[in-house]
């Protein structure tokens, strides 16, 4: 066996194992503070919310509610009864109703969800991460001083069917164990599985 095929050898186990360890570290992404309702190889599987997770069952039910009234285009109840109250001059009906607008116009309608699948990532932003009129809200009113703001967030995450694709939705709340209050909603379409908090 020449040195070339030797290289060539070593290289593919190295891959190997790495691809077997990737997998199975996928498969637990952070088990400690993340989690979902799937698997990593198909996380569009409804199950009921473990009990690892069960404190944010809230939050599950509030992004079912404001996907209810994003298909029947409510831009209106979700400005008024679903975004924090320190936040509605920066995220008005308007506000909502251009994220609903694009999110059609690039997707299609939504067609459907399935009300038990979840995810849960909980983080720590940096309230003084940059000077946007939000982060300076939500530092007021979240942050906690002593630690440079910092300030506890959940995101829900939700996987929505559209017309034309399948679209993960990133529902953002402030992490005051209540999860009735958005600060704000990311979409993007759904390509492949990720990491639940992954963008």
């Amino acid at each position: 066996m020449n040195k070339s095929s030797i290289i060539k050898k070593l290289v593919g186990v190295v891959m190997v194992g790495t691809l077997t360890l990737s997998t199975v570290t996928a498969c637990n992404y952070d088990t400690r503070s993340s989690g979902r309702s799937g698997t990593y190889q198909d996380d569009y599987l409804e199950n009921p919310i473990n009990e690892d997770f069960l404190q944010y069952e809230k939050a599950l039910v509030t992004s079912n509610q404001v996907l209810d009234l994003m298909i029947a285009k409510d831009a209106k109840t979700i400005a008024d009864d679903y975004v924090l109250e320190e936040i509605k001059p920066l995220l008005t009906e308007e506000d909502v109703a251009k994220v609903l607008n694009d999110a059609e116009a690039k997707y299609g309608k939504i067609v459907g969800y399935k009300p038990m699948q979840w995810g849960f990532e909980p983080r720590v932003e940096n309230g003084k991460r940059d000077k946007t009129e939000f982060n300076k809200i939500i530092a007021e009113k979240y942050g906690n001083k002593k630690s440079a703001n910092k300030i506890p967030i959940l995101f829900s995450v939700k996987i929505v069917e559209h017309e034309n694709a399948m679209v993960n939705y990133w529902f953002q709340f402030p992490s005051d164990g209540e999860y009735t209050k958005l600060l704000g909603v990311f979409y993007k379409e759904k390509v492949g599985t990720r990491n639940v908090g992954q963008f």
